[in-house]
């Protein structure tokens, strides 16, 4: 089985207790049974963040991603506090 895991990169960069480290991103993907994916810098709410906001978020999050795990980032999950 593949999956696919959605991270918020400012809690791997900032080593937030709880959340994987980078190493451990690193090995995990190294495995070729989990794909890292975006899922913003800072979990923002992209719905009501300013234009220059929404652009830091997603651009940040894929540079990390991509020099990181030396790949190209191609999905986004953005959050949402609207139900």
């Amino acid at each position: 089985m593949h999956a696919t895991s959605f991270i918020t990169t400012n809690n791997v960069v900032n080593n937030v207790y709880g959340f994987m480290t980078a190493t451990e991103i690193k090995e995990i993907a190294s495995t070729g049974l989990v794909n890292f994916q975006s899922h913003t810098v800072n979990h923002a709410d992209l719905n009501v963040a300013s234009d220059n906001r929404q652009i830091a978020e997603l651009r940040d999050s894929k540079a990390y991603l991509d020099g990181h795990l030396n790949q190209r980032t191609l999905v986004i999950c953005s959050s949402s506090r609207e139900p």
